[in-house]
């Protein structure tokens, strides 16, 4: 039997755990972990995906949220980044966008739904349903009037989730599946004259194995330390790297089911809704601001004290190889932007997803399996930063930190090509192959719609040639949908009391 090793806990050590135990049943997966080493927990929001996750390792959702203190997301609200104290919503799910036509995909729909509200100079939150149920502290489900069941039309939904809780969700759901999970202190890795890791020696014991997962996080023992395998940096992209959490608490009857980030001096502030405390953060850029001076802008912006839970240093940039030899890194162990758009559990998810469609652990030594696995990670993580770095093409200019922002980064080329690209032509459908598996063409439409970065040009060009009576139907019916959502759907307290 092929012996799995996982070094490192938290919650890519054990969803990586899972996810070997769930798609090869006969491997022994063994997991080994440091209770001194704690969990960053700086990012407790998911992507719609992560109930896609829960479902191929059959966990229930509602046990989840129920024993995580976790609550529902339908988006991200951003806050003043155009330094306007305006706001907009990159919200999720069919709901939002959801034009009937049988001429057209619902991805065609959708999209012609925005080009529509963005010739016309509507704010596409006019257009979602979705800011409605946020600002009304709704959720996206609804209660049968035979049963005593909640049920909901789509999947629009995302979740936020407390880390700390959620790592210890997953361990116990690791042990009762036969996972091995060992309290120990790694302290270095024993190579064979190939430099294929043989044994994994530990302060109590030494354990042999066939495969390495490297979740160490920041850490890095393996893939950073061990190999040595080159650092490719986004510093010259995204040039935050500090940031420090808290928490505040909360009010049940007023959890808004979204992330609020909101764009502060030197970089943004996020907010996170539990059932019993906001999770909330600062992240910056230490060129500009100090800790001591974060803290004091971001007392006066909620203007209540805080106490810093945790703080932590970084450099956003990825690995080049994320798989070397008999070890593969996942996580924060293989790459890392910023906690902007909650994408680390998304990337995780790819990753496993795309090693668990090979015998990993048979090929490591086939040159095209694992090239091809790296170039992949390497491709989800370029696109990622992409799309985080539009966030930060605002018209903001009030502070040094945005006034110089693009003097003193670069665009990235994709970026550059895609922008080009959809200034000359409007965003249509078949440019998602040019996206990858991340950000499709909508959220780039609402992002930067949001920031005034889009022309109305494009679109309406893009609306000229198409027959939209239908989008047009929809719009004219959209407070009669929201409407009839605000008196049918549940409150979120009301779900998470449910729970």
């Amino acid at each position: 039997m092929k012996k799995i090793l996982i070094a490192g806990g938290g919650l890519s050590g054990f969803i990586s755990a899972l996810y070997v135990k769930k798609v090869f049943t006969n491997l022994e997966v063994f997991l080994i972990h440091s209770p001194d080493i704690g969990i960053l927990g700086a990012g407790e929001g998911t992507t719609p995906q992560f109930k896609k996750l829960l479902d191929i390792l059959e966990i229930d959702k509602r046990d989840f949220l129920k024993k995580t203190k976790g609550t529902l997301k339908l988006g991200i609200q951003f806050d003043n980044w155009n330094g306007d104290k305006d706001s907009y919503l990159h919200g999720f799910g069919e709901i939002a966008f959801k034009p009937k036509s049988k001429d057209r995909t619902e991805e065609e729909n959708r999209l012609a739904l925005i080009h529509y509200g963005i010739s016309k100079s509507i704010h596409l939150d006019k257009l979602s349903c979705i800011k409605s149920l946020i600002d009304n502290f709704k959720s996206s489900l609804f209660l049968s009037n035979q049963k005593q069941n909640l049920t909901t039309d789509s999947y629009m939904d995302a979740l936020h989730l407390d880390a700390h809780l959620s790592a210890q969700y997953f361990e116990d759901i690791a042990k009762s599946r036969g996972i091995k999970v060992i309290e120990d202190k790694i302290l270095d890795f024993e190579l064979n004259q190939e430099g294929y890791i043989t044994k994994v020696l530990c302060d109590s014991e030494t354990f042999d194995c066939d495969f390495v997962f490297d979740c160490t996080g920041f850490a890095r023992m393996i893939i950073g330390k061990k190999y040595d395998t080159e650092w490719i940096s986004y510093k010259k992209h995204l040039t935050l790297d500090s940031a420090f959490s808290f928490q505040l608490p909360i009010d049940l009857k007023r959890i808004k089911p979204a992330t609020i980030a909101t764009a502060m001096n030197s970089g943004w502030m996020w907010k996170i809704p539990l059932t019993y405390r906001f999770g909330c953060g600062y992240i910056y850029d230490s060129n500009f601001t100090t800790e001591e001076e974060a803290i004091k802008e971001v007392e006066a912006h909620l203007d209540t004290q805080i106490k810093v839970v945790n703080r932590f240093k970084f450099d956003a940039g990825r690995y080049k190889n994320s798989w070397v030899k008999n070890c593969c890194a996942i996580g924060l162990s293989s790459n890392f932007t910023e906690p902007l758009e909650a994408t680390s559990i998304w990337l995780q998810f790819l990753s496993l997803h795309k090693l668990m469609e090979c015998n990993f652990f048979d090929l490591c030594k086939d040159k095209k399996i694992v090239n091809d696995y790296n170039k992949y990670v390497a491709d989800l993580s370029d696109l990622t930063m992409n799309f985080l770095y539009f966030h930060y093409m605002t018209k903001r200019s009030d502070t040094p930190f945005w006034k110089t922002y693009s003097e003193r980064t670069s665009i990235p080329k994709q970026l550059k090509y895609l922008i080009d690209f959809w200034n000359q032509k409007a965003h249509t459908p078949h440019d998602e192959d040019m996206l990858g598996d991340v950000f499709g063409v909508a959220s780039y439409l609402m992002v930067g719609h949001g920031n005034k970065f889009w022309n109305k040009k494009s679109s309406k060009d893009y609306c000229d040639v198409r027959n939209l009576d239908n989008v047009k139907k929809f719009v004219s019916d959209i407070p009669k949908i929201e409407n009839f959502l605000l008196d049918k759907s549940i409150t979120h307290e009301d779900f998470l009391r449910y729970l």
